[in-house]
């Protein structure tokens, strides 16, 4: 279940041009400029060193910060204290990160710790506080886009 960067790499890139606006044949333009220009290599490492020592600079930022879900480990433990009062089952667990994250697969065969460890560590801090804040409401209240999505299905 654990992704290696590449995969989480490729799997960011091909779900952000899935659900993009972009035709076909825009699609096929950006893999002809991709196999014809390898400037765009160069140009994309720079962006993500870019940013990467933004992200630095701004995660020390906020593990200073009074977040209670600063670490993982602590975001894991209430995330399974919620479960255990809730009594959510693992199933439903499952639907609320698909909800969250269609474009992760998450499979049933893993114990409950292991797939909520992978996709907290796989999903983004803003997506972490989702979970936690679906898990809390059950999909009632809160959120009205997340409410729209569990309304649907």
């Amino acid at each position: 279940m654990k992704l290696t960067t590449r995969e989480k790499l490729i799997r960011t890139i091909l779900s952000s041009i899935l659900s993009s606006d972009l035709s076909n044949k825009e699609i096929h333009s950006i893999s002809d400029y991709l196999t014809r220009n390898e400037d765009i290599v160069l140009d994309l490492r720079e962006i993500l060193r870019d940013i990467a020592n933004k992200l630095d600079i701004y995660s020390c930022i906020s593990s200073k910060s009074d977040n209670p879900y600063s670490t993982v480990s602590k975001r894991i433990g209430d995330i399974f204290n919620i479960i255990k009062r809730k009594r959510i089952s693992k199933n439903k667990i499952i639907d609320y990160m698909n909800i969250l994250s269609p474009n992760i697969t998450i499979s049933n065969r893993y114990s409950l710790q292991e797939i909520i460890e992978e996709y907290i560590n796989n999903t983004s801090e803003d997506t972490n506080m989702k979970f936690i804040n679906l898990l809390e409401t059950g999909g009632k209240g809160g959120d009205e886009y997340l409410q729209g999505i569990m309304n649907r299905r």
